[in-house]
């Protein structure tokens, strides 16, 4: 009797696993992204210094530039522009540039217009500030129930999200407008220090010291002669 053989299947082979030639063309493909990656970046940054560099001479027109767009609310956040986000747009000199402008104007009238900008940009945020306090119009929101009703509720994020806005901006108020509205607001008092001035002064006190001892002699003569007086009045109704 014949035993009959099973017919034979094409088993598919295994494919092979990856040799060391393919292992290396990865990470040389890898090596050549990452050094097209970084040549990339070194000519955006060379071309940001090259564009810098042009701006390095003082123009009127871009400083005044500079401080129009300090007071100017982003468009796209509603939020206030920091002077680095302004000197951090294209075509705008360096922060150590801008601050050295105001350095070598001896006139100091670019460092006047500056403080106005800054007295400008504090106000409004002083008025922003009391614009978020007043906003209600997210403090509510709708809260459906287990039963699919909806009923108001506190959104509590709105609220500590206000909170903190508004710590925020008076924090800032208070050290760089601390005389106007910072807690303590503090006097200045300027004195001439010359040796003129120390020598008149000198002179002053010492006159108000001669005065103050003449008039303390005077109240003692006063008070000796009423004593006196009151003595012989009693010596008067004794007799």
């Amino acid at each position: 009797m014949e035993v009959k053989k099973p017919p034979r299947t094409n088993k598919a082979k295994s494919k092979p696993p990856a040799t060391g030639k393919r292992t290396q063309s990865a990470k040389t493909k890898a090596a050549a992204t990452k050094k097209n990656s970084l040549e990339k970046g070194v000519e955006e940054v060379a071309r940001i210094i090259e564009e810098r560099k042009k701006q390095q001479r003082f123009s009127p027109e871009l400083f005044l530039t500079i401080l129009d767009e300090w007071l100017k609310v982003d468009e796209e956040t509603g939020e206030f522009r920091t002077l680095s986000d302004v000197l951090r747009l294209p075509g705008m000199p360096t922060r150590a540039t801008f601050y050295r402008w105001m350095a070598e104007d001896k006139s100091g009238f670019l460092s006047e217009l500056y403080n106005t900008a800054g007295q400008a940009h504090m106000d409004e945020m002083h008025d922003e500030r009391i614009r978020v306090a007043r906003d209600s119009s997210t403090d509510i929101v709708m809260k459906e129930t287990s039963d699919g009703k909806l009923i108001p509720d506190e959104n509590v994020k709105s609220v500590l999200r206000s909170q903190l806005i508004i710590k925020s901006i008076e924090w800032t108020l208070s050290r760089l407008g601390r005389n106007t509205y910072g807690n303590n607001i503090s006097v200045e008092t300027k004195v001439d220090a010359s040796p003129e001035a120390l020598e008149e002064l000198a002179k002053l006190g010492a006159e108000n010291r001669l005065q103050a001892a003449r008039k303390a002699q005077e109240h003692r003569m006063l008070i000796a002669q009423e004593v006196q007086n009151m003595e012989n009045s009693n010596e008067e109704i004794y007799n």
